[in-house]
């Protein structure tokens, strides 16, 4: 990730910056941790990598990649996987269905 911004607009038109112009290079096999209090814009981070950032370039062996969807983050081999798994599993389907 390159330069990597997301902005949201508030009360009166007012631009929040969730992140703004962050960088930042993982690796195969490597673990990292993303910290922060409420609010800090961690979980918009991590969804940029399942989205579009407004700005700024994702980078998947070299090579930019356009990630406007879920499916095409997960065609690259790039998921997310939910603390509270409650929240994001639906019931009717089976473990494989929710993890696709």
């Amino acid at each position: 990730m390159q330069n990597i911004c997301k902005y949201f607009y508030g009360d009166g038109g007012v631009e929040i910056r969730a992140n703004d112009k962050v960088t930042f290079t993982l690796k195969k096999g490597e673990i990292h941790a993303l910290l922060g209090e409420n609010g800090a814009g961690k979980s918009t981070l991590v969804m940029n990598l399942c989205r579009e950032p407004d700005s700024g370039v994702i980078l998947l062996n070299g090579e930019e990649v356009k990630l406007q969807t879920p499916r095409k983050a997960i065609e690259n081999g790039i998921g997310i996987a939910y603390q509270d798994l409650s929240r994001t599993l639906v019931e009717r389907h089976t473990i494989a269905e929710n993890i696709l």
